[in-house]
């Protein structure tokens, strides 16, 4: 079995920081199956989200010009070329959002990440709005997303170690009953939202704002993401 961890994002560590510790020397050879692929080198060197465009908005391409578009490609490529049987893609939100898994399906490899967590919430992302994220393009890969005030614990790292190790050991957590949110939309800059809404509470337009309210101007053009349906699922 053959597992890598990707960051996308050249501002957001926590991948990073994870590959070190399962390097160590005193793990020996226990994670040698275990890859990691830095997404964006230049917007990791440089300390920023990314350089030209979002990397994790910028698969799919078909003529890529940005420079994140035609790293997008090369990722796609090494990824394949690799033939991993699991992708964990890492993220740190600038959202106030705790932790969350998101997924462009719930396949079988898809499922065996979800089992390997104890992560209560679910983000199924539309097809359209997936489109041009890794997870839209890598049918066994899923994005862990934890909000910044809790990504550099130690609860978090050994959280992650946890997920790898059951993965290794190809042990499930027992079903559990989860919130899984289903995206359709985008919030839009101009939504009039109300302004005390909160991630995965419905709100005044009647959806459940997702990743929303996140600090720094990350997003463009939009502030969050819209589920129209929320479900608790035994997953």
């Amino acid at each position: 079995m053959k597992i890598l961890l990707i960051t996308q994002h050249g501002d957001e560590r926590l991948g990073q920081r994870l590959y070190r510790f399962l390097q160590r020397k005193e793990h020996g050879s226990k994670y040698k199956d275990v890859d990691f692929l830095c997404g964006n080198p230049k917007a990791y060197q440089a300390n920023v989200r990314y350089i030209e465009s979002d990397l994790n908005r910028s698969y799919g391409v078909e003529k890529p010009r940005a420079y994140e578009e035609k790293r997008a490609r090369r990722v796609l490529a090494m990824i394949g070329e690799a033939q991993y049987d699991y992708v964990l893609d890492i993220h740190t939100s600038r959202s106030p959002c705790g932790s969350l898994l998101i997924v462009a399906n719930l396949n079988t490899a898809v499922q065996d990440m979800i089992a390997a967590t104890r992560m209560k919430r679910i983000v199924v992302m539309s097809p359209d709005i997936a489109a041009g994220s890794l997870i839209g393009n890598v049918a066994n890969a899923v994005s862990f997303e934890y909000d910044r005030q809790i990504a550099d614990s130690r609860e978090t790292l050994a959280e992650l170690v946890d997920v790898i190790d059951a993965l290794f050991a190809r042990t499930r957590e027992e079903p559990f009953a989860r919130d899984v949110f289903f995206v359709d939309s985008v919030i839009r800059s101009d939504a009039s939202i109300d302004a005390h809404s909160k991630n995965f509470e419905k709100c005044n337009l009647g959806f459940y704002p997702v990743l929303f309210r996140e600090r720094g101007g990350s997003y463009k053009g939009y502030k969050g993401f819209a589920a129209g349906r929320k479900e608790e699922a035994l997953l």
